[in-house]
């Protein structure tokens, strides 16, 4: 094998390791994550009070504090909802604790909890 077949070998096999290394380190698609079933940790839920319940729109509106998770600073706002089955978990007045995302960049509720 002469210097320059070796160095091809040894670049094709960089860039197949590379490419590897690459795509074990890609984001995974959120929007086919079934969010009903992971809990997150209680550390990165946000407080907030229940407003309104939308059950044909499948929406909250919170007023909530700051949802570190997607840096989001205090305020009242509508979310969709992961499950909605969360609808019926909560009622107007409700103090909650609660997970945020924005899946295909929709603001939703992925878990929601009474608070204690």
């Amino acid at each position: 094998m002469n210097a320059a077949n070796f160095l091809s070998s040894v670049l094709a096999a960089v860039l197949v390791l590379g490419a590897g290394s690459a795509l074990a380190q890609m984001p995974t698609d959120h929007s086919k994550m079934d969010h009903t079933k992971a809990a997150p940790a209680q550390d990165s839920m946000a407080q907030g009070e229940v407003k309104k319940i939308d059950l044909q729109a499948q929406s909250l509106v919170l007023k909530h504090g700051d949802i570190k998770s997607i840096n989001m600073p205090a305020m009242t706002m509508s979310f969709k909802v992961a499950n909605s089955a969360f609808l019926t978990k909560v009622k107007v007045g409700d103090k909650v604790r609660f997970a945020a995302d924005m899946p295909n960049g929709v603001l939703t509720v992925t878990a929601i909890e009474l608070a204690k």
